[in-house]
């Protein structure tokens, strides 16, 4: 890994006022908006939803439960000490929280990324992806004015060592098995076909 030759670009929305591109998960399109103003990225429940994810609220809203309970216990290795939970603050000023994962191999536009950290948070009603400081200070990019915004190095190195803790694969499995888990003699609900593999 190292710095990163790219050239993505966001193009100016003008209804919306913001500039945007398209992340591209195996084939599957996620609107992301390019925002300053946000410290972390982070993926709504909704925009997953909306591009045929396989999630749904209610297992999202107990994962969100149990990581939060796991959380204040000290209980897992993989949350102890990092930053795996996030409080974050919506637009409205309405609490929610993120948890850190790794989306894994993605695009943007013709860039590829082995690794793409994001905060997912469940309570989030926007249909779209924000796109925030953690990734943004890792790269260089030019804007004309009345242009759109192209990306054109990246520091892959500073990426992923700023996210190292985030949750891997079999992190999250372990810990949506637990969260099945009604106690020490009932049998575990594996939820990997439900929640699918990202």
């Amino acid at each position: 890994m190292a710095i990163l030759e790219t050239n993505f670009e966001f193009t100016f929305d003008k209804n919306t006022n913001c500039y945007f591109t398209f992340l591209d998960k195996d084939g599957t399109l996620i609107p992301l908006q390019f925002d300053t103003g946000a410290s972390r990225t982070s993926i709504s429940l909704l925009s997953l939803v909306e591009n045929n994810f396989d999630y749904s609220q209610d297992k999202a809203e107990k994962m969100e439960e149990y990581l939060l309970i796991q959380k204040n216990k000290g209980q897992h290795e993989q949350i102890k000490g990092n930053n795996l939970v996030v409080e974050l603050r919506s637009a409205s000023g309405e609490k929610l929280f993120g948890f850190l994962a790794d989306m894994g191999r993605i695009s943007i536009g013709n860039s590829v990324f082995e690794h793409f950290y994001y905060y997912f948070v469940p309570k989030n009603k926007t249909a779209f992806a924000l796109l925030g400081n953690d990734f943004l200070h890792n790269c260089e990019y030019k804007h004309a004015i009345q242009g759109n915004i192209i990306v054109t190095k990246f520091d892959e190195d500073s990426y992923v060592q700023s996210h190292k803790d985030a949750l891997s694969e079999s992190d999250i499995q372990l810990l949506i098995n637990d969260s099945y888990k009604k106690d020490d003699n009932e049998e575990i609900y594996d939820l990997a076909d439900d929640f699918g593999d990202r």
